[in-house]
């Protein structure tokens, strides 16, 4: 559902079934299993899709799946959108969430099961009553369900962000694609140079010339450690849940802050920055770590 491909707006735009076009091309193009797999209950069910994903939805094999009329599926909105050429979500279409909850409902369904042959002996050996046993397997359906429905949208963002990078390429062209791309990958470290002009300019009214600007700017291509999460291009989602994991991942970030910081110094150092400047950019980065800490000792202490 890409704003580049004429030969696909065309078949979106003026198909007599939109709906049943783009089903049998998302059916063709995704497998996704609707139940657990008997040899390994706990197997990733996400699957990676070829090119013809992301120009229409999946909906689920399933008895529950009603297909009705396109007019009534495609919204006033979403259909605006296409005719446009936009890209949609796999996820903006009604139908494909009915499909999706469909999907989960058998799926979790199906992992009864395996709760049931799983935990039964064990919650009963550990001396659990028959009511909080229930309430730890229905707990654990749970936790099954959120982890088929996290997997479905990080599909979509999969998707997404490749539908996004196949128009580039063929908008752009080889040789602007490339330098396209020379950009994106510069973005994390253009972003902490802003980040670093503003220090300078709120903590001291510093201002970069254009050399030490460039330069600072190269030095840090050369040394970003912190990945960026966001954009087409970005790690995608990340998320951390438990005082664990959240600690686990603040450390990890010090971490990678701390190596940033040390391979800076290095690579700046290289270009010929003054000393002035470069203490300057060292304060910045004493006071991120510092942020840091705080961050980490506030969740260390925390309940």
């Amino acid at each position: 559902m890409g704003w580049w491909l004429s030969a696909l707006r065309k078949v979106e735009t003026h198909s007599p079934d939109l709906h049943r076009a783009t089903r049998t091309s998302r059916a063709a193009a995704r497998n996704i299993s609707a139940s657990p797999s008997p040899d390994d209950p706990g197997a990733d069910t996400r699957e990676r899709t070829n090119a013809a994903s992301k120009f229409a939805y999946y909906i689920p094999e399933s008895p529950g799946t009603m297909i009705v009329d396109a007019d009534h599926e495609v919204p006033p909105e979403i259909l605006s959108r296409l005719t446009n050429g936009e890209f949609v979500l796999e996820y903006e279409f009604p139908t494909a969430r009915v499909g999706l909850s469909n999907h989960v409902a058998v799926n979790v369904g199906a992992y009864r099961t395996v709760i049931d042959r799983e935990y039964d002996a064990l919650f009963q050996d550990l001396g659990l009553g028959e009511s909080v046993a229930g309430k730890a397997k229905n707990h654990l359906a749970s936790i099954q369900r959120a982890r088929v429905e996290a997997e479905a949208y990080l599909i979509q963002l999969d998707d997404a962000k490749l539908a996004y990078d196949e128009q580039m390429k063929q908008v752009l062209g080889p040789e602007q694609y490339l330098k396209y791309r020379e950009t994106e990958s510069a973005r994390p470290a253009m972003r902490e140079l802003s980040r670093i002009k503003d220090f300078l300019q709120q903590a001291e009214g510093f201002e970069l010339t254009t050399p030490e600007e460039t330069s600072l700017l190269e030095a840090l291509k050369r040394s970003k450690r912190i990945p960026v999460y966001d954009g087409p291009y970005g790690e995608g989602a990340h998320a951390s849940a438990g005082h664990d994991k959240v600690l686990t991942s603040l450390k990890q970030e010090m971490s990678l802050l701390l190596t940033e910081s040390a391979d800076l110094a290095t690579n700046f150092s290289a270009t010929g920055a003054s000393d002035v400047l470069r203490s300057k950019v060292s304060d910045y980065y004493t006071e991120r770590v510092r942020k840091k800490q705080e961050e980490i000792d506030r969740v260390a202490t925390g309940p």
